[in-house]
């Protein structure tokens, strides 16, 4: 299996390409962005326009089998791309949108 990603650099949340076996994907089919308690946030700026301590935190394979399926991996597979859409977009606060 190859996974290639790369986040855009002027905006690191947002794929500039993914691909699995060079088959186009979406971040979100594999999970979705948790973001930090706002109140915490000393920047006033972040906390009206940015996102503060944005994680990428994947879906669980047994509830996501049909992606899984959709891109033909195994559970083992599958956990591979999870950890490496994790350790590319987590990205805490990047101030990019601000």
């Amino acid at each position: 299996m190859t996974i290639e990603v790369k986040a855009f650099h002027a905006l690191p949340c947002e794929a500039e390409y993914f691909r699995i076996n060079g088959k186009d994907a979406s971040i979100f089919d594999f999970g979705d962005y948790e973001y930090g308690d706002y109140d915490e946030c000393d920047d006033e700026d972040v906390r009206r326009w940015g996102c503060y301590e944005r994680y990428f935190v994947p879906f669980f394979y047994d509830e996501n089998t049909e992606v899984a399926e959709k891109y033909g991996l195994t559970e083992g597979e599958y956990v591979e791309v999870c950890l490496k859409l994790r350790e590319v977009f987590s990205i805490g606060t990047c101030g990019w949108c601000i």
